[in-house]
């Protein structure tokens, strides 16, 4: 059984609110989602909403890598190395963000898709995965 935890990348909004028709990929950040949870209810908070807990990456620069014409974003950390964490509202999440790995040297082939976003920094957001992020990523 490996030691890694399992998780997603995905685009969320980079303000509070739920996406609508006109959301597009610069009023979003990546991240890596790894906790879905809800605080208790309260006097004060009754229904308290669905939280996500995601590892930031950098912003999604304003235009794509020249050589491959895919966005590139990588870990954001702190000073000291560790990932910067965020707390936001889940219905903040738009979509699934697939990402490839930046790879510039000889693959290692120990490495699967599972175990990546562990050995890897820089990440391009895969416009090839579907047709629907494709679409997405080039709505100007």
């Amino acid at each position: 059984m490996s030691s890694l935890a399992s998780s997603d990348s995905v685009m969320y909004l980079n303000c509070p609110g739920a996406p609508s028709d006109t959301t597009r990929v610069h009023d979003c950040s990546v991240g890596q989602l790894t906790l879905l949870f809800r605080l208790s209810p309260s006097v004060f908070n009754p229904n308290p909403p669905l939280l996500a807990y995601v590892h930031r990456f950098t912003r999604i620069p304003q235009q794509p890598d020249a050589e491959t014409g895919m966005y590139l974003v990588k870990k954001d950390r702190r000073t000291n190395g560790r990932l910067f964490g965020r707390v936001i509202e889940a219905r903040q999440i738009v979509r699934v963000c697939p990402l490839a790995p930046v790879i510039r040297e000889a693959a290692n082939r120990q490495i699967t898709p599972k175990t990546s976003f562990a050995f890897y920094e820089a990440f391009y957001i895969n416009k090839y995965h579907s047709h629907e992020i494709f679409e997405y990523l080039h709505v100007l």
